[in-house]
């Protein structure tokens, strides 16, 4: 019985929203035209009067260029090949001591020119990081998931121990003509 008299002198949930949206303070007043375009089920393009009626405006529906499909982490045969010195590390990028910023700056340099020299695989060293587990080492593959890491990396993997361990990554590139 105590639960029914306390839920009675709660106020209802109408009477709470009405308080909170009487001090809230809208962004922009709606407009007629802003309803409308709610309602319509057919797109508004607005030509510009200075340009000629035959613009081409591109539909709605057609495909935008394609992105390739984010990096998928090698596979163990070739972290083995790599480790063992079957394959070949083409080129490599230590990232110590940098900025977000710059090394995110660099690493695309580096894989692009990477890419160009045609290298398949590449070590990039973030470092394992002291307190945080490393900035830089969480940063670069949530980096690899961006359009334009995409069209350069195929595919990428923690590093053996004798590369770096946790500290370093292998990354394989896409081939050249992939990339276009």
């Amino acid at each position: 019985m105590a639960r029914e008299s306390k839920k009675s002198e709660r106020p209802n949930d109408a009477e709470l929203w009405n308080q909170v949206k009487s001090t809230a303070t809208p962004l922009r007043k709606k407009t007629e035209a802003s309803n409308n375009w709610a309602s319509s089920s057919e797109p508004k393009i607005k030509i510009p009067e200075n340009r000629s009626q035959s613009t081409v405006i591109p539909s709605l529906n057609q495909a935008v260029a394609k992105v390739p499909d984010a990096p998928n982490p090698l596979d163990n045969k070739t972290v083995r090949k790599i480790a063992k010195g079957k394959l070949d590390i083409d080129a490599r990028l230590d990232l110590h001591g940098r900025t977000q910023a710059e090394a995110h700056n660099q690493l695309l340099a580096f894989l692009q020119a990477a890419s160009e020299r045609n290298h398949r695989v590449v070590l990039v060293i973030t470092g394992k990081g002291r307190l945080t587990g490393g900035v830089l080492r969480s940063a670069v593959p949530l980096w690899f998931e961006e359009t334009r890491f995409r069209k350069l990396v195929s595919g990428y993997r923690e590093s053996h121990t004798s590369h770096g361990g946790s500290g370093a990554l292998y990354v394989k590139l896409r081939r050249q003509q992939n990339i276009r």
